[in-house]
Order: C-alpha cells, then structure tokens, then sequence
C-alpha cells in the first residue's frame, strides 16, 4: 500500500485564540490523523512545567470537524474530559505511552525493593521528565494527539473522504487561562504553530476501494451539558447542601456513557494555580448521587456514595471504572479528606515518595455510568456536606474549599449519531 505522510500548517492561526486547518479536496486518507507540535515555549525553563492532567492538549477547549460548514463531529470545553482520558488504561500504559506523548504525568507505577535490613519498601513513582518548557522551541516538550480523541467518528470510517467532504475543516479553540495551562503562571510563554499530519492513499485501486460510497457509519459522539452547585459558604458544618437539576440539552437523545467533572466556578490561585489547574474533579465530603432517566432511578434508591468514612466514594469509583475502563488514580487523589495531615497516616509513613504531593490530592474524583438508552428526561440530584476548617483542619486543607465554594459541574455524553451515506451526498442523524 502506498502512503504518504502529508503535513498541513493551519490556514489560520491565533496564539491562545483559534486556529482552523481545511484538508484538500479529492484525496483519500487514511482515518488516522494526528496533530502534533501542541505546545508553547517560554522565557526559561526554571520549573515552568504543563499541567500534569493533560499536558500540553490542555491548551485545546473545544475541537471541532467541520464539512461545508456543518458540523459533523467535536469536543466542547473538553479540557476536563481531556485529563480523565489521559488518566484511562493501567499505570503502566498511561506512564510510557500516554504521558510521554502528551507531556502529562498523570501515570504513577509501584516500584518494590528490598532495604538493607532485608524488610520490603515500596515507593510510588512516575514519568517526571518530560514537560519541561523552555526557550527553545527544538528541545521544548509538547504533545501529539490522534484527532479520534476528539472525534470518535474517525474511529468508524473507513477513510477520510475529501471527495464526499469537499470542504473539510478542523477547528480549534484554545484556552489562554496560565492556571490551567502551566505550574508556574509568571513566566512569559509563546504557544507553538500546530501541524497536521495526515496520511494520503496513493494507490489508485487502494484508495477506490476504500472510498465511502454508501452505508451507514454508526458512532458515538461526545456532547457537553454543565450544572452549577451553588456556594453553601453561610451552611453550618455538617449540613448537607442538595443540588437538583434537570439537562434539557441531552433531552430525546440516545445516550452511552456518562462523565461528571467538578471543577470550581470562580477561578484564583489559592484554588487552581497548582499542578492539576481547574480540570481537576474535586472530591466532596459525603458526597452522593443520584440520576433519573425518564423518572427512573438509574441506581438504587440510596443512590452512590454518601458515607462519611474513606469509603465514601468507592462505589462511584466502582461504577465509573465499570463504565470506561480502567483509570489511573495516585494514592489518595479520589478520596476526600485523605493525605498529608492528621486525618490519615503521613504518607512518608508508607513510604510513598514525594512524588504524591499535596496538589494532587483529592483531585481524581470523577463520577461515570452507564445509561445505554433514550433519555426523554434526565435529572441528576447531587449531594456534599459542608466541611469547615475547625472540624478538621487536614480534611478542610485538602479538599474543604471545594465542599463549600460553587462548582461548575461539565457532563460529558457519548451520544449515537448516524453517518448516511448515499449517492455521494451524506446527512448526519441522531439515532
């Protein structure tokens, strides 16, 4: 088979803003394209590393395909999902291939040894070398990513058409907010100019046959809702706060799986200006939920979570690691109230290295099911209990901002949708 790397530069770029690449017409390529060189360069490389959830495509908000300006696939303010599927797969996976090629360092693997005194050491460790941004753009980490992990479509198609997509773009809308993009946010940076990489069919019998003539292309693609969990700062310690609302937009929609991620509305430093940004799901004190779907329960009637103990969140990790997989998570990053402090035994005590630092604590609690039906009507009931300083100032240190202050909760659907093809004319459909 004949195939060629092609490398597009975009038709338009703007640092921090937008950029948009138009993929020639009449070609076949194949359904694999990546984008590379995301990423920025900065004054110096003293500790200015990306954020350690999603690397340097944190820099990407929303990603969109587009076909004679109709959209046919996206991502929409993905920054939060982005650093769940990076976290997705075993330790291992996620530290040699997913780190290294998005500049992250979400993966963590146990490493075991054997002291002098002959007694067993087990110390966490992880891929930390490889986000450093300096002032030279050649030695200067960034990342790449295959665009199906924006547009599952790609996933489906045979081969990416230009001669059915006569005008087929991918848009970009990139973020400028230094929180959520670097561990350090006094230092000047400069993004990089992405590039494209396709891959060309040459072969003129191979690239008919892989031409999209008719059929159908069934896939399921993301979609984006949020809610908003009002501040309960005036609440008394260990009042519980219920947040109940109905999502209009995933209304008569076949939906899949479902990811929840708490980030905080109202951005500053104390709360996000740390290593993992506000694409970080925060861990709620006896946090509890429920969703109905089509006035059914979806679990049972307790709902998950709610237990005041450390176990509070197992059955939410339980059901989200039963929806999309194994996920990687550092000691203590899904559990609230749990790490460095007096609420648990120091982490030292366990010989857990340094590598497992504050920031990340409390960090990794995400909330994922299974739907797998129409949802004519979806309603979520979401519970926290207010946590002060002076009930217990380690749980209150590591995650008590977060069982207090308003969060924006961003709901990320995979919904069915249908690629039509017929007569070289196509539609997009929901199923």
């Amino acid at each position: 088979m004949e195939i060629t790397d092609r490398y597009l530069k975009p038709n338009f770029f703007q640092e921090n803003n937008q950029a948009e690449f138009r993929i020639p017409k009449n070609k076949i390529y194949s359904n694999s394209i990546y984008l590379e060189h995301l990423g920025f360069t900065a004054d110096t490389a003293d500790n200015v590393l990306y954020n350690k959830l999603t690397g340097a495509l944190g820099c990407i908000k929303s990603a969109v395909l587009l076909d004679n300006g109709v959209e046919i696939d996206s991502c929409k303010n993905c920054g939060g999902f982005t650093g769940f599927k990076n976290k997705l797969g075993l330790p291992k996976r996620v530290v040699n291939k997913v780190n290294h090629e998005t500049s992250s360092r979400t993966g963590q693997i146990l490493r075991s040894g054997v002291k002098n005194d002959n007694t067993i050491t087990s110390q966490i460790v992880g891929s930390f070398d490889t986000q450093v941004i300096g002032p030279d753009a050649s030695t200067s980490h960034d990342g790449l990513v295959n665009l199906s992990f924006f547009f599952p479509i790609l996933n489906q198609l045979p081969s990416v058409d230009t001669n059915l997509f006569t005008d087929l773009r991918v848009r970009l809308e990139f973020t400028a907010d230094k929180f959520d993009l670097f561990s350090i946010q006094d230092k000047t940076t400069s993004q990089k100019i992405p590039v494209m990489r396709l891959q060309e069919i040459e072969d003129p019998k191979i690239a008919a046959s892989m031409a999209i003539k008719s059929g159908n292309v069934p896939w399921l693609a993301y979609e984006h809702d949020r809610y908003v969990m009002e501040a309960n700062a005036g609440t008394a310690a260990g009042a519980e706060q219920t947040t109940s609302v109905r999502l209009n937009g995933i209304r008569n929609k076949s939906i899949g799986r479902v990811l929840i991620q708490k980030g905080y509305v109202t951005t500053s430093a104390e709360k996000t200006g740390n290593d993992y940004g506000n694409f970080a799901s925060r861990s709620l004190f006896k946090e509890k939920i429920q969703v109905r779907v089509n006035g059914a329960n979806l679990f049972a009637e307790g709902g998950l979570g709610g237990r005041a103990d450390n176990a509070t969140c197992m059955d939410i990790m339980a059901v989200c690691a039963d929806a999309w997989g194994d996920y990687t998570l550092i000691p203590y990053e899904g559990e609230h109230g749990c790490g460095v402090g007096d609420f648990q035994a120091d982490p030292a005590d366990l010989e857990i290295s340094t590598y497992v630092d504050n920031v990340r604590l409390n960090k990794g609690a995400y909330i994922g099911f299974h739907v797998q039906g129409k949802a004519n009507d979806f309603f979520i009931e979401h519970k926290r209990t207010c946590v002060t300083s002076d009930v217990n100032s380690a749980a209150y240190n590591s995650a008590g901002s977060a069982s207090l202050d308003a969060l924006s909760c961003n709901v990320y659907f995979e919904v069915k949708k249908n690629l039509m093809v017929s007569n070289g004319k196509y539609i997009v459909q929901y199923m």
